[in-house]
């Protein structure tokens, strides 16, 4: 199940008008020109697209289902399928008069055009959506969930179990010293054919997370943290996390994995620090989208990362103490590999000691102990 998202128009940009989403629209699909988190969207999430400004009466004229991503395009990369649309300029199948306390608690980012629901209004937004029986219809011809249309059975992480990190995890990812919060699945996980209850619950919040809601930080931090202290009490002195690129932050995206760091730090009763700045446009969708090899991300990703050293670093290596690496995923480890690597790099004389944490791991098989691929297969 996807995310909801709000796609925000200005008529005064070009001139767009809700009366003209049959023109702009090309054999029922409309396209956007995506910015923030384009990463993170997955088909079948649903954008709301909301008009506002002169000649319109404000709020959601169209519901659409995403079918492509292009994460390298600026211009059109997102292309979704209309499920329905509001030709009327001033008759929105959303308004936001009467619903602006909803419409108050959606926007809670003001950057950019694009931002994610927060989970804490999907049941309020869906509830408007299904008295729509055109578009309860369309979605349903097309297979289409709404989101939040169907309880998972779990309403808070703290239900969820967490990661046996003696017992789960591969023996590469144990030597590796990961400490991982939660499994979710991958977007390609075909073999998995008897997942956990859970399983679809805690992927769905960390999608929702991961693109930018902020509703369960803290809920999430507490969890990371509660893990954290079984490996490591006492000896962490400093927590900073993988960089955001500079090109996302341009775009608007809140940088979600310092504000989990922050609040992780919090938890711990240590320092945050900042240590860690990454130029250029180098991800591993974006590089896969490409089709570039890993070999090429990594000598990439490598010249654009710089080192900050920072008091809080500094005081955490002459104490002895632990860095703790954090980043809201785990893939194969390549980031958090390359990033450690800068760091031993940068601080080459000392007795750096580095543990490497993340909200979730991605339950692929070269991830998981071979008893728990054939639980879950």
């Amino acid at each position: 199940m996807g995310n909801y998202y709000l796609y925000r128009i200005d008529t005064g940009y070009d001139g767009f008008l809700p009366s003209l989403i049959p023109e702009r629209s090309e054999r029922g699909i409309l396209r956007f020109n995506w910015r923030s988190y384009v990463e993170s969207l997955e088909p079948d999430d649903i954008v709301l697209t909301y008009f506002k400004g002169t000649g319109c009466r404000a709020g959601i004229y169209a519901v659409a289902a995403v079918r492509q991503i292009d994460v390298s395009g600026r211009e059109k990369n997102v292309a979704a399928r209309l499920l329905r649309f509001s030709d009327r300029d001033r008759a929105p199948l959303i308004p936001v008069r009467g619903n602006e306390d909803l419409f108050g608690r959606i926007r809670t980012r003001p950057r950019g055009s694009e931002v994610v629901v927060p989970e804490t209004c999907e049941g309020e937004l869906l509830a408007i959506l299904q008295s729509d029986e055109i578009l309860v219809a369309e979605a349903a011809r097309r297979n289409i969930m709404l989101p939040g249309q169907v309880p998972y059975g779990f309403t808070a992480v703290s239900q969820v179990p967490l990661v046996n990190l003696n017992g789960d995890l591969s023996t590469a990812v144990q030597s590796a010293g990961i400490i991982a919060a939660f499994w979710i699945k991958p977007r390609q996980a075909s073999w998995i054919t008897r997942p956990p209850r859970w399983l679809p619950f805690v992927t769905r919040v960390f999608s929702g997370f991961k693109a930018g809601d902020p509703s369960r930080l803290d809920e999430l931090a507490q969890t990371l943290a509660q893990q954290v202290r079984s490996v490591l009490s006492g000896d962490i002195g400093v927590v900073v996390g993988v960089p955001l690129n500079e090109s996302k932050r341009r775009a608007g995206e809140a940088d979600r994995v310092a504000e989990l760091g922050q609040r992780l730090a919090a938890e711990l009763g240590v320092r945050f620090s900042q240590a860690f700045r990454l130029d250029g446009d180098v991800s591993r969708r974006l590089y896969k989208n490409r089709g570039k090899t890993t070999s090429e991300f990594q000598a990439d990703y490598r010249d654009a990362l710089s080192v900050i050293r920072t008091t809080a670093v500094a005081d955490c290596v002459r104490s002895g103490r632990t860095i703790l690496l954090v980043d809201d995923v785990y893939t194969d480890g390549v980031t958090t590999a390359l990033v450690a690597r800068a760091l031993n790099e940068v601080l080459p004389n000392e007795d750096l000691r580095i543990r490497i944490s993340t909200l979730a791991i991605n339950a692929k098989m070269g991830n998981m102990d071979e008893d728990l691929v054939r639980c879950w297969s």
